[in-house]
């Protein structure tokens, strides 16, 4: 293949996903999994719009899996006051700064803890909304547009982002650059060695979410934090999380579009209508890790 790897430049890739229109190749070297052939950085931003927030429906394929965060900010909330304690271990004040800080729902976590909070987002929609609840530090942009100083921030925070953006090796160089001597970088992004993944194999729905560029495991990630310039702290990999029964629904359908599964979401979403049954447990496909700026 005339490509290279994403994070390591090597040329040794294999096809590692051909199927239902997405193709990921693998690099034999460092164990990426990514998105071939790569799309430019200004087609992946025109992905991120006000559609990313709108509320699921059933029926659209197009966007289904991609949000719902004002809907789910409920669910999240949870999700991310565990996130808070697993920092608090480490630090307990300072600058704080969200990337990808979608609506707020974190930055919110972290004000009422008492951090310093900044935020960065590509979508208009989410700063305009962010500024509208009271969080005026929030920025338009990647977090090499904000151009922020060097080593003047205590923590980084990079949640269910890293794997959409279209060079996490440059993120990582610059989340250093940006923080402070021991300052703590936190990461979130699906696992594709998780206990989901495996059970799933080539169909776990992460695959097919068009909007997702990079598919790490925790010994790839940790390389590259560890040639970027950090010391892994802690890691682990999360249980069951609380979630939306319809967005679950929505995302079979984007990702394993059939006749007979179409009818199935449908009488299921019918059922799930008449019990009211709102949201369900799911066994989460995902890990964290803490890295320290050496």
């Amino acid at each position: 293949m005339k490509e290279k790897c994403r994070f390591c430049q090597n040329r040794d890739l294999k096809v590692f996903l051909k199927k239902k229109g997405r193709n990921l190749v693998e690099c034999k070297n460092c164990g990426l999994v990514f998105v071939s052939p790569f799309p430019s950085e200004n087609k992946i931003r025109a992905i991120y719009t006000k559609k990313a927030f709108k509320k699921f429906d059933p029926a659209d394929k197009t966007e289904a899996g991609f949000g719902h965060y004002l809907a789910e900010e409920h669910l999240w909330k949870e999700f991310l006051k565990k996130k808070m304690t697993q920092i608090q271990r480490f630090k307990t004040e300072g600058k704080l700064l969200d990337v990808g800080c979608g609506i707020g729902t974190f930055l919110e976590e972290a004000k009422r803890a008492r951090f310093k909070i900044y935020g960065v987002d590509i979508i208009d929609f989410a700063v305009e909304y962010c500024q509208q609840r009271g969080l005026k530090r929030v920025y338009k942009g990647t977090l090499t547009d904000s151009r922020f100083p060097s080593s003047s921030f205590d923590i980084v925070t990079v949640f269910h982002t890293l794997e959409h953006m279209w060079d996490p090796s440059a993120f990582l160089d610059e989340a250093k650059r940006i923080l402070r001597f021991q300052g703590i970088l936190m990461i979130c992004v699906p696992d594709r060695k998780s206990l989901t993944a495996r059970l799933m194999g080539k169909n776990w729905f992460d695959y097919y979410h068009y909007q997702h560029l990079f598919f790490f495991e925790d010994k790839t990630l940790i390389n590259y934090l560890e040639k970027s310039g950090f010391r892994v702290l802690k890691r682990g990999k999360e249980g069951f999380n609380w979630v939306l029964a319809v967005r679950i629904l929505s995302g079979m359908r984007c990702c394993y579009s059939s006749p007979v599964l179409d009818k199935l979401a449908q009488l299921v979403n019918d059922f799930l209508k008449f019990s009211k049954i709102t949201r369900i447990p799911m066994l989460s496909g995902s890990m964290w890790i803490i890295a320290e700026k050496k």
